[in-house]
């Protein structure tokens, strides 16, 4: 009963074209182009095969790269476009750790 963890708040993301939802879940979950993760697993790694853990870590990467542009939604939104693999996107909403709602369209 002391001791309770704090419920921590993962960013959520909402990707939109037009009127359809391309994608809601957290941005931890995004899906990644396949080329995308090839291209940073050599770059991060050296590693043009990258076995799960590679992929995983070049996921979260780019994915704490995306949160990190929150403030800058023109190139959240370019990257979104870049890296998802539901792309084009012209519209975003993300909801940070913080609570905090972020939207962003083209």
């Amino acid at each position: 009963m002391f001791f309770k963890k704090k419920k921590s708040i993962l960013p959520t993301l909402s990707l939109f074209r037009k009127t359809d939802a391309l994608y809601e879940g957290y941005l931890k979950d995004l899906p990644l182009k396949e080329e995308i993760i090839l291209e940073k697993s050599i770059q991060f790694f050296s590693d043009p095969e990258p076995c799960h853990i590679h992929r995983s870590a070049v996921a979260l990467r780019l994915t704490e790269e995306l949160y990190q542009k929150r403030t800058d939604t023109a190139e959240l939104l370019r990257l979104l476009n870049a890296w998802a693999s539901c792309a084009p996107v012209d519209r975003f909403v993300l909801i940070s750790s913080e609570n905090q709602k972020i939207e962003g369209k083209s």
